[in-house]
């Protein structure tokens, strides 16, 4: 059966992005020859690719790789709810750390704004607050992909109208002392955020001349992206290169963005994994298909990480949205992502965003934690952490080589986890747990999802 008979079609849209604003900085004074820009504008077609048989390569070995959480430990809690800039806020990032124990997962992602961020605008020649949070996700026994580039990667706007540096010699030392700082923790580098969106969204609020089409164009960020990455081999040859994760590569102007930067030379060798976000909020899950057939026809060679993934448990967000329906969605998205190839999945975010800090707030309730009170106030599980706790303790011993996969379901060595939909109950499997429950009870004649059955 075809895996889109599953989705239906919700048209709810995907979630806003971050403010993207800017200050104008002197053009570069060369780069790297590159091919031309083509225009990005492309008629709207649904699905972009029809499926395709392409197996993704994969590097993770069991379900303990798979699992992370995006910006797990990268808020200074304090130093957010007081508006103010500040220093690592260690007894916040211990909190953190403990909930991501109880979650079992054993990767974090730090995006390159924030305090512990890494960019070159922010950090310069003070290393405090990496130091300390990269320590700290050591401590913790988790593993860390960590985004670096030249700007802030969620506000690269605010900070320049131009993309490229003007001395792209005095970053590239930057970026290699980065890499030799922190080789010891086993980094995995993610070369810039959401390029596509710079690109193509109009910064609201911005006081720059930096406009839709004209900024971080495709050969701009592949000339960042390549001088990063050879900055970073130069002192760590071993060490793993992500492409800059994109922001809508399902859409048709996202699709050519990332096509057209994966046709620069030498992008494609320079990285070993291609990391994609997926926002949305319908009941149906064709972004996500669409979202992997554009990584199986640019990069049919590359693993795909993705980097942030949620959806809502608010409906001010999205009316059909609740915590419950954000458990089960949880589950959809992990169950057809991993049945799709997926190497490493990123949630976005570990604990909602304090309702009193300013800026968007489309982030705010997609996370698995929910802040109770204001000031310092009590974090509490929602469903959806609930049932990722499940999820995580059923897969995490689970071998990923020779799954088996059929329509809603994946069979693993000692069970099945069914995502979506129902089907027979597979023989051997006697007992099945209700992800949404826990309640673990006799199997029947069928599984419905979404249920692990042993």
């Amino acid at each position: 059966m075809n895996r889109r008979l599953w989705t239906a079609a919700a048209g709810l849209g995907t979630l806003a992005a971050f403010v993207l604003a800017g200050q104008l900085l002197r053009a570069p004074k060369k780069t790297p020859q590159l091919n031309a820009e083509v225009p990005l504008e492309r008629p709207e077609a649904a699905p972009i690719v029809e499926d395709l048989d392409v197996a993704l390569p994969r590097t993770a070995r069991t379900g303990a790789d798979v699992f992370g959480i995006n910006e797990g430990m990268a808020l200074p809690l304090q130093g957010v709810l007081a508006g103010r800039a500040t220093t690592i806020d260690l007894h916040a990032l211990k909190s953190r750390a403990e909930l991501i124990d109880r979650l079992g997962v054993g990767w974090v992602r730090v995006n390159s704004h924030g305090f512990g961020g890494l960019n070159h605008l922010d950090v310069g020649g003070d290393w405090t607050n990496p130091d300390a949070l990269l320590a700290e996700i050591d401590r913790a026994g988790l593993r860390a992909v960590v985004v670096i580039g030249p700007w802030p990667g969620a506000k690269t706007g605010n900070y320049t109208g131009d993309y490229v540096p003007e001395d792209l010699d005095a970053y590239g030392a930057w970026v290699s002392e980065a890499a030799e700082r922190y080789a010891r923790y086993d980094v995995v580098w993610e070369l810039d955020n959401e390029p596509d969106l710079h690109n193509s969204e109009p910064p609201r609020g911005a006081k720059t001349k930096a406009r839709p089409g004209s900024f971080q164009t495709p050969a701009e960020y592949a000339t960042v992206l390549l001088v990063t990455a050879a900055a970073i081999r130069e002192v760590d040859p071993e060490a793993t290169l992500l492409s800059g994760g994109m922001y809508r590569a399902n859409t048709p102007k996202g699709k050519t963005y990332l096509e057209q930067v994966l046709k620069q030379p030498g992008v494609l060798d320079a990285v070993d994994g291609i990391s994609l976000h997926l926002y949305f909020a319908e009941t149906g899950l064709d972004p996500l298909y669409r979202l992997m057939d554009v990584a199986r026809e640019l990069a049919p060679n590359k693993p795909v990480w993705i980097t942030e993934t949620p959806v809502p448990s608010s409906a001010e967000r999205a009316e059909i949205a609740s915590p419950e329906w954000q458990a089960e969605r949880l589950v959809a998205m992990h169950g057809a992502l991993l049945s799709e190839g997926a190497d490493r999945i990123f949630w976005h975010s570990l604990v909602d965003a304090p309702s009193n800090l300013t800026g968007p707030s489309g982030m705010r309730s997609n996370s698995l934690f929910e802040r109770i009170g204001e000031g310092v106030a009590r974090v509490e599980p929602k469903p959806a952490a609930e049932v990722y706790t499940r999820l995580v303790g059923h897969l995490a011993e689970q071998p990923l080589e020779d799954v088996e996969v059929v329509d809603g379901a994946l069979g693993f060595r000692d069970g099945w986890l069914v995502w979506q939909g129902e089907i027979d109950t597979p023989e051997g499997v006697t007992v099945v747990e209700d992800l949404l429950t826990g309640q673990v009870r006799e199997a029947g004649p069928s599984l419905t999802a979404p249920a692990w059955g042993s």
